[in-house]
């Protein structure tokens, strides 16, 4: 038993090695926005990569620790006429991963370019002189506050979580 139980444990170990690789990526990656500079994540290409990889890693874990035959036998479960859904789950759990941190990241990004697009044009033609520029710097802190910071950490824990619950 004590065997078999370390080998339990290392495989866990591994993934909680890997997951924790990843968070620290994932929200290095969102913070970025802090510094003035395009989130990665804002682009497809970066979150289809990171959901490839966690797709690729669930998936090969499950076949890994359950067989191939197993696995496919798991996705028949609880019924036989279940195999199409739960097959269909799984093509699903790569694009949701992918849409669900692009879309949001991007989402805030646009809005803070917005600010500032705005604030351009606005201390232009701005009416309140020389303090019309430090409005203009003092307004978009709290939506890099909101956007890359909390949103950001937000995305994070979210793709986390459903990395997580899809590891069987």
């Amino acid at each position: 038993i004590t065997i078999a139980a370390n080998k339990i444990l290392t495989a866990i170990d591994k993934i909680i090695i890997w997951l924790n690789i990843l968070s620290i990526l994932l929200i290095l990656l969102n913070l970025v926005g802090i510094f003035a500079i395009k989130p990665p994540t804002s682009d497809l290409s970066t979150t289809l990569g990171l959901a490839i990889v966690s797709f690729t890693v669930v998936n090969g874990y499950a076949m890994k620790s359950n067989g191939v035959l197993g696995y496919i036998k798991g996705l028949a479960h609880p019924m036989a006429f279940m195999f199409p859904l739960n097959l269909m789950e799984r093509g699903v759990y790569l694009f949701t991963l992918t849409l669900r941190l692009f879309g949001n990241i991007l989402v805030g990004t646009i809005i803070i370019d917005l600010v500032y697009n705005g604030l351009v044009s606005y201390l232009g033609t701005s009416l309140l002189g020389k303090f019309g520029f430090v409005f203009g710097l003092g307004l978009p802190i709290p939506l890099h506050f909101f956007f890359d910071l909390f949103d950001g950490a937000i995305q994070t824990f979210i793709f986390m979580m459903l990395t997580m619950a899809n590891i069987k």
